[in-house]
């Protein structure tokens, strides 16, 4: 469920005939709702939260797909910079042992 918001919040546009009062309401809705849903109860867990999200948006979705199931609950930035890593060198390892194609 926060992740829908954590989008909701990131794609969110000002409609025709809409607003910048209601715009900034229904950003903070989102960002509230966000917040409130992966308790983030105090800065480090929100900075954790804000660090982690920026990291996430530089992962390839190939990478982001071998994480289907966890992805949205990642929201350690150490936790989350350790998977990827680990998937990294799994990837990396793999790659060097494939035969070459002549």
């Amino acid at each position: 469920m926060p992740e829908k918001f954590r989008q909701k919040l990131l794609m969110h546009n000002k409609n025709l005939g809409s607003t910048w009062k209601n715009v900034g309401y229904e950003l903070r809705r989102f960002f509230y709702e966000w917040v409130i849903g992966i308790k983030a109860g105090n800065f480090e867990k929100f900075s954790d939260l804000i660090i982690a999200d920026k990291i996430k948006r530089k992962v390839s979705q190939e990478v982001k797909d071998q994480f289907i199931d966890d992805w949205s609950k990642l929201n350690s930035p150490d936790d989350l910079a350790e998977k990827l890593d680990d998937c990294d060198t799994l990837r990396s390892t793999f790659r060097s042992k494939q035969p070459r194609k002549e």
